[in-house]
């Protein structure tokens, strides 16, 4: 056998196996892909689990702080007032752009947001030098609104987060 011959063996033998070669690198590439389409979505679920436990635990703490604002503004302790406020109408525009709830609608989130400004408005007058007293009442109805909508929406959450309907 001639080293021509032994070339052409080579060669007839080297094809089917290259092709055979091809295509298991392309089944591996297709399978990579998928690994790597899989790996994005779990990346994916797992930042929406972890913004849902994040919104849950803002959504405490803020309505613990509005809790506390009537006492507050008995003693006419402005400051903190306005700051529970800002901080109130920052989660409830921040809750409503991050989903869509059943149990509160779009506009009950924008009344609530433009009443605390109004409040919020209202007692920089009076912390800026303005001689007047505010609606206490009105402000407290505000309050009360909002820490309805952050409890629905921090109830409707953490529902959600229970039963895995977040991903």
């Amino acid at each position: 056998m001639s080293v021509g011959d032994f070339a052409n063996w080579v060669t007839i033998i080297a094809l089917p196996l290259t092709i055979w070669g091809l295509g298991m690198t392309y089944r591996q590439g297709r399978k990579i892909k998928s690994s790597a389409e899989a790996a994005e979505t779990s990346a994916l679920a797992m930042a929406k689990k972890i913004d849902s436990m994040v919104a849950i635990e803002k959504n405490a703490q803020i309505i613990e702080k509005l809790n506390n604002c009537d006492e507050l503004l008995h003693n006419d302790n402005w400051k903190e007032v306005i700051s529970h406020l800002r901080n109130a109408k920052v989660q409830l525009i921040t809750v409503q752009k991050n989903g869509s709830y059943s149990t509160v609608h779009d506009s009950d989130f924008r009344i609530s947001c433009n009443n605390l400004q109004l409040d919020i408005d209202t007692l920089r007058s009076i912390q800026n030098g303005d001689n007047f007293e505010p609606d206490k009442t009105l402000i407290n109805k505000h309050i009360d609104r909002a820490i309805e909508i952050l409890t629905l929406v921090h109830a409707e959450i953490k529902n959600e987060y229970r039963n895995g309907k977040n991903q």
